[in-house]
Formats: C-alpha cells, sequence, structure tokens
C-alpha cells in the first residue's frame, strides 16, 4: 500500500467507527471539524519545515474525511469539506513543488480527479485541473498544461471567492509560463485581480506574482501607467498585510517599469525601497538576487560599468544563498555580456559561453545565443557569429521581441556582408527594414509615454505641494486665532499675579544665573587644564622622540646597516594619537563637524575605525604625512587605506579621493 495514504485510512477509519458508535458517545460535529482543520494546519507546519512526507500524508487524508449523510450524520457539512479539500490541494501543489517531486505530483492530482468523490467532483474539480496544469508545465508538457487551464477556467463550480482568487492565480502565472501570445493570462490575471478588489482573501501569497506578470504583460504592450499603477497597488496592499515578499515583487516590477522608461531616478528609488525589506529570515534572497539584477541593468544603462559589475556580483552570492543555479548562470551570461565591450577580454569570455551552452535553459536560450552571437561579432568572428545570431532573432520572432530582433537583424545583415553573403542579406533587409520602422514607432510611443507620466507626475506634485501649503496656511490661520483668544484669557488672569511673581522670578533668575556662572567657571577650568595637560604630554613625547631619532641618526652613521636603521627609525616614529587621546579627537570633532561621521556612515556603513580617522583628517587638510604620523604609521599604508576607501564610497578613479570625502562628509 503506498505510504501516503497509511495514515488518512487510519483517520477514515477512526471516523467511521466514531460514526457508528451509540448517540451518546459519539464526537458532534463541531468537534469533527476542528479536529480536521488541526490535521491540516499541522500538515501545513511539516510543510513549512520541509518534511513533506508527512505533510503530504496529512493533506491527503482530507479527502478521505466522511461528508455528512444518513450513513455519516456525524460527517463534516458540504460545506466545510469543500473548504477543507480546497485547502488540501492548494498545499499539495505547494508541498510537490518545494519538494521538487512533480511527476509524483501529476500523479497524485490524476487520483484525485479519479476519486468520483462527491465534493471533489462537483466543487474542487477546477483546483485539481490548474494545479495538475502547474505540475504539467514544471514537466515541460505546455501543450497538455494549456488544454488543463483552459478547461479549468471554463468551470464556475461555486461562489466562493477565495477560491476564483487561487485558480485564476495559479491559472494566469501558469499560462505566462507555457502561453507565448499571453492573450489567455491577461484576462485570467484579471479575473484575480477583480477578485481581490471584491473582498477574496490571498491565503496563499501568490497575488503579488500574479500582479507582477500582468504588469510584465502591460510594460510589453507600452502599457506602462496601468503597469505601474497596478504595482502601486499591489506594494500598499502588501505593505497593510505585512507581506514583505509581496512589496518586493512590487518594487521589481516598478523599478523594470521605470527602468524602461529611463527614469532611472525612480528606478533606483524603487529598487532601494525593495532592498530594504529584505530580510534573511523571510527567505527572500530570489527576490533580492533579482533587485541587484535590475539595478546592474539601471547602472549599465547609465554607463557605471563598474558598478554594474559590483551589483551583479551581489546578485550572484544572493543566488548561491537561494539555491538558484538558473538565476547564478543568467547573472553569468549577464557578467560575460558586460565583459565583451572590452576586446581583451573576448576571448575568455568566448571560452566561458562554449562552457555554459549545456547548462542554459530553454527560456535562456534567446539571451545565450544573442550574447554568444554578439561577442563573436566584437570578435570579428563574423562566420562563427551568424549562426548564433540566426537562432537569436528566430527565438525572437516566437516571442515577438521586436527590439531584441532589430538588435540581432543588425549584427546579422553585418557579418551577411562581411562573408560576402548578399543572397542571405537580400532576403533578411526586408524583415529589418520592417523591424526598424516597428521599434522606431515603439520606442516614440514609449518616449511619449515617458513624457506624460513625467508631466503628470510634476503636476500631481505641485498639486501637492499646493495642497500642502493651503493646509499649512488654513492650520497656521487657525493656530493664530487660538493661540490670541489662550493668550488673551491668560492675560488677563496672569495680570493679577503679575507684581507678586515679577520678584520672585527675578529672584530665581538671579540664582540660576550664578549657578550657571559657577558651573561655566567650573567646567572652562577643566577644559584649560586637560588641554594644557595634553599640550605638555605632546611637548614631551615630541622631545623624547626628537632625541630618540637623533641618537638613532647617530648610530647610523657610525654603523653602515643603513637599511635596517632606516626600518628601526621609521617603527620608532612618534605616535601622535593615543586611544585616549583619539576619543578625545573624535569629541572634539564632532563639536566642530556635528554631522560628518553620520554622513559617511550613511554612504559606506562598513567604513573600518582607521578609515574614518582617515576622512576625518583629510577634511582637516592633513597631508599623507602628516596622517602617517597621527595615526603612527608609514606613508605606504595610509596610501592602501585610500586606495580601499576609493571602491567602498563609489569615487571614480579619475575623481580627486580627497575632494570626494570633503564633499560627502560636508552635504
Amino acid at each position: 500500500m503506498n505510504k501516503y495514504f497509511i495514515f488518512p485510512l487510519i483517520i477514515l477509519v477512526s471516523g467511521i467507527v466514531s460514526c457508528n458508535k451509540p448517540p451518546g458517545s459519539a464526537h458532534p460535529p463541531a468537534q469533527f471539524h476542528a479536529d480536521s482543520i488541526a490535521i491540516l494546519v499541522k500538515a501545513n507546519q511539516f510543510r513549512l519545515n520541509k518534511e513533506y512526507d508527512s505533510a503530504i500524508s496529512l493533506l491527503d487524508s482530507a479527502f478521505l474525511l466522511p461528508v455528512k449523510s444518513d450513513q455519516h450524520p456525524n460527517g463534516l457539512s458540504p460545506d466545510d469539506a469543500r473548504r477543507l479539500m480546497s485547502y488540501a490541494i492548494k498545499h499539495l501543489m505547494f508541498a510537490y513543488n518545494h519538494s521538487r517531486r512533480i511527476a509524483e505530483g501529476h500523479e497524485h492530482f490524476l487520483r484525485l480527479k479519479e476519486m468520483n468523490h462527491p465534493i471533489l467532483s462537483n466543487h474542487c474539480q477546477r483546483e485539481i485541473l490548474v494545479c495538475d496544469a502547474q505540475m504539467l508545465q514544471t514537466l515541460g508538457r505546455r501543450a497538455e498544461a494549456c488544454q488543463l487551464l483552459d478547461q479549468a477556467m471554463s468551470i464556475n463550480e461555486n461562489d466562493d471567492p477565495s477560491s476564483e482568487l487561487f485558480c485564476t492565480i495559479a491559472a494566469g502565472i501558469t499560462y505566462m509560463a507555457v502561453d507565448s501570445t499571453e492573450t489567455r493570462a491577461e484576462p485570467t490575471l484579471l479575473r484575480a485581480a477583480e477578485a481581490m478588489r471584491n473582498g477574496a482573501y490571498d491565503d496563499t501569497g501568490l497575488y503579488p506574482q500574479a500582479m507582477a506578470n500582468l504588469a510584465n504583460i502591460y510594460i510589453r504592450k507600452n502599457e506602462f501607467q496601468k503597469g505601474i499603477s497596478l504595482c502601486q497597488e499591489v506594494m500598499e496592499q502588501s505593505n497593510k498585510s505585512q507581506n514583505p515578499r509581496g512589496a518586493m515583487l512590487a518594487a521589481i516590477n516598478l523599478c523594470g517599469n521605470y527602468t524602461e522608461l529611463n527614469f532611472f531616478d525612480r528606478a533606483l528609488h524603487y529598487n532601494n525601497e525593495g532592498l530594504r525589506l529584505f530580510r534573511e529570515d523571510n527567505e527572500t534572497w530570489g527576490m533580492a538576487a533579482s533587485l541587484y539584477e535590475r539595478r546592474a541593468l539601471i547602472y549599465k544603462r547609465m554607463g557605471l560599468i563598474d558598478s554594474a559589475f559590483l551589483a551583479l556580483n551581489l546578485a550572484d552570492s544572493f543566488y548561491i544563498r537561494a539555491t538558484n543555479p538558473r538565476g547564478q548562470i543568467r547573472v553569468k551570461m549577464e557578467k560575460l555580456d558586460a565583459k565583451a565591450q572590452f576586446p581583451d577580454s573576448l576571448p575568455n569570455v568566448l571560452t566561458h559561453y562554449e562552457e555554459i551552452k549545456d547548462k542554459v535553459p530553454g527560456y535562456m536560450l534567446l539571451d545565450y545565443y544573442m550574447g554568444y552571437g554578439n561577442a563573436m561579432y566584437r570578435a570579428e568572428k563574423y562566420q562563427e557569429a551568424i549562426p548564433l545570431l540566426e537562432k537569436a532573432v528566430n527565438l525572437s520572432k516566437v516571442r515577438g521581441n521586436m527590439e531584441t530582433e532589430n538588435h540581432n537583424n543588425r549584427l546579422l545583415l553585418d557579418s551577411y556582408h562581411r562573408t560576402d553573403r548578399m543572397k542571405a542579406a537580400k532576403e533578411l533587409l526586408p524583415r529589418y527594414n520592417m523591424i526598424i520602422d516597428s521599434v522606431i514607432h515603439g520606442k516614440s510611443i514609449r518616449e511619449s509615454i515617458a513624457s506624460h507620466i513625467r508631466y503628470e507626475t510634476e503636476k500631481v506634485e505641485q498639486e501637492n505641494s499646493l495642497l500642502t501649503a493651503g493646509i499649512a496656511l488654513r492650520n497656521s490661520v487657525i493656530r493664530t486665532y487660538t493661540i490670541g483668544t489662550i493668550a488673551s484669557i491668560l492675560f488677563i488672569l496672569l495680570l493679577t499675579t503679575w507684581f507678586w511673581n515679577r520678584h520672585r522670578s527675578l529672584k530665581l533668575h538671579h540664582q540660576l544665573d550664578e549657578k550657571e556662572l559657577e558651573i561655566t567657571s567650573i567646567r572652562l577650568d577643566k577644559k584649560e587644564k586637560e588641554l594644557k595637560r595634553i599640550l605638555e604630554s605632546r611637548h614631551e613625547l615630541h622631545e623624547h622622540n626628537q632625541e630618540l631619532l637623533r641618537q638613532l641618526a647617530e648610530i647610523q652613521t657610525s654603523n653602515q646597516s643603513g637599511s635596517e636603521l632606516n626600518k628601526l627609525m621609521e617603527t620608532l616614529s612618534p605616535t601622535m594619537l593615543t586611544p585616549k587621546e583619539e576619543a578625545e579627537f573624535r569629541v572634539a570633532f564632532s563639536g566642530i563637524y556635528s554631522t560628518a561621521l553620520i554622513r559617511l556612515r550613511d554612504v559606506c556603513p562598513n567604513i573600518t575605525k582607521n578609515e574614518e580617522l582617515l576622512c576625518m583628517l583629510i577634511l582637516l587638510n592633513q597631508s599623507t604625512e602628516e596622517i602617517a604620523r597621527i595615526l603612527g604609521i608609514a606613508s605606504a599604508s595610509v596610501t592602501r587605506i585610500r586606495y580601499r576607501l576609493r571602491p567602498k564610497l563609489n569615487i571614480p578613479e579619475k575623481a580627486s579621493l580627497d575632494a570626494e570625502i570633503k564633499r560627502i562628509m560636508k552635504e
């Protein structure tokens, strides 16, 4: 007997036995229902703990629970049974997906369809079909998955909004994976959005992902405003429901929308918002990696290649933590594409493209062929580039991506010319010209949309400013009248006691002034003594070191071991800053530049103590030699610290480090 059905069978037998006991000893229906819910809650806990065998066994027990009838008067009501079985179906899908037991999941859903259970047959067929389609999609059986989804979307089994929401979400996401035209995904996802607005509850957390897919459809249709509005709505809903995963998905798509419109400041804003929500304990490593990928794209379009590489390295490390090898492959291809821009790196890039060709999944082949073909073209290996670019062009046609096709057509056409394949070039030219027109038209539409969004954004900001100013003015008037009225009343009340309080107040002020003068005098005395002590100790240390250096110089003159004595003399250079004095120095520095260190740490949270001191001394216009003496290190060590600071603070190579540090700390 299948091990997954041993425990459910025990549950079923127990239920039947309890239903056939005398009336006085039978469990009431409410208790039976509560026990059933407890079983499913426990099953979900097993799933979250990755104990998938136990989870699947418990979830499967829901389909063997008795439904109220003449034979089982204490069984579940049909309504309760439908809800519990619907819950079990959904979480079986998650369990099989998370455990990567996809083929086994498909077989399980087939058995459920064939059970002829009254509840499953009449009320849960849509859920079963959608979940089975998801299994088939993962197995690569796209046509069968599409067929099951079409069948599921034609079923209207009940009026449960949550059932409608789950089925349309799961179907829409699966359609996106199996239907390249997106004609069936869009209306299905719109049904999900409508169900959510009608009060359906998303107990799966998949709604933000569904809306992210819908927003991607809008982007491809140049309907950016719809995509932006939808993602902002999802972000608000996710924040209200404290769903960081949903908010991060919305941020990812908002970042993508604004990147396509070349609104890089807004794109980076939402990128930062998404990364701000990342927490190690909520398993959002993959989404954080995706945000870093998008950040790399923004930097690449801005021409900041070094920053793009840094973001891609972070994305790669996050994909490793998320155990997502496909994400790592995609990041690797993005790195190779960026490196292909540098002629010296091309041989290494071509080698790496060849090494990963068997690891690239089907849905990434377009990026692979396009990147590999582009690298071959840059290396002037036109004969080898042609078959790769031809594959990229064909995949671009299938996916309806005209901009990608136009890019590949341009390289392919030039490769044909350089290899004297004029016939192929003539055949490609009409399509190339047609695609160029479409791409130019699409860009003009996008620019028009961007201008409109910019105008609307500025308009909204102006309206908000005017509204804020109006509210502030109104509040100011109200506050003025209120204060005036209160002041008048208080004046009348206080006037009667003013003469009595005047003398007492003057006396109290006199006493306070005397006390403050005394305290101030004490503080000044202490500071003068402390300053005198520091100056005297600095003078003594300087005199001592000068004498020591003089003696060492005499030894060097009398002995010829110059290199060793030089090292010794450098070691004996006066250390101008002890730990205690460093603390005093920091206090004094903060008194002069109160926000400088805060600004520096905002720009570089992982800055070290020595690097902070270096920046503080640079702000005080100290030279490298002076800094070395103060920190008690060699000038070469100061140079190394300065070199490490440049990438930490994102300072370009050609920019002045001192000037940039002063700018950061004084802004």
